[in-house]
C-alpha cells in the first residue's frame, strides 16, 4: 500500500487540474417578469397568406407566439387566454381555436425538448 503523497513524490500520479465549468441555459425560460412575447413581431415573421396576398397567415403567427409563450414558462390556459386578446383571428374563431392552438404549440414545444436531450 502507498500513499497518495507517495505516489505522487514517484511521478505516478497527475498534477490536479483546476475545475472547468460549463454554463447551460435551461431547456425551460421560467419567466418571473410575466412577460409576453410580441404578437407584432410574430406577424412580421409569418409566411404570406396564399387566399389573402400580402397579409400574413393569421394562424402562424398564433402557433408561432404560443410556441414562445409556451417555451417562456406561461401555461396552456393562461396562454389561450393572452391570444384572444392578442389575435385577431382567435377572437372570430373562438376560446375553442385558442385552446386547440396553444395545446398544439405545448406539444411542439414537449417534442423539441425530447429532440434537444436526444
Amino acid at each position: 500500500m502507498a500513499s497518495v503523497s507517495q505516489l505522487e513524490s514517484m511521478g505516478l500520479v497527475a498534477a490536479r487540474e483546476p475545475p472547468v465549468f460549463h454554463y447551460a441555459m435551461p431547456k425551460t425560460f421560467r419567466s418571473r417578469t410575466g412577460k409576453w412575447p410580441s404578437y407584432q413581431m410574430c406577424l412580421q415573421g409569418a409566411p404570406e397568406s396564399k387566399s389573402r396576398p400580402g397579409n400574413p397567415r393569421d394562424s402562424m403567427a398564433d402557433f408561432t407566439w404560443c410556441l414562445t409563450a409556451i417555451s417562456w414558462g406561461h401555461g396552456i390556459e393562461e396562454t389561450a387566454a393572452r391570444l384572444m386578446e392578442e389575435s385577431g383571428k382567435a377572437r372570430e374563431n373562438g376560446e375553442h381555436y385558442a385552446l386547440k392552438t396553444a395545446q398544439n404549440a405545448a406539444a411542439a414545444h414537449a417534442r423539441n425538448q425530447q429532440r434537444s436531450r436526444a
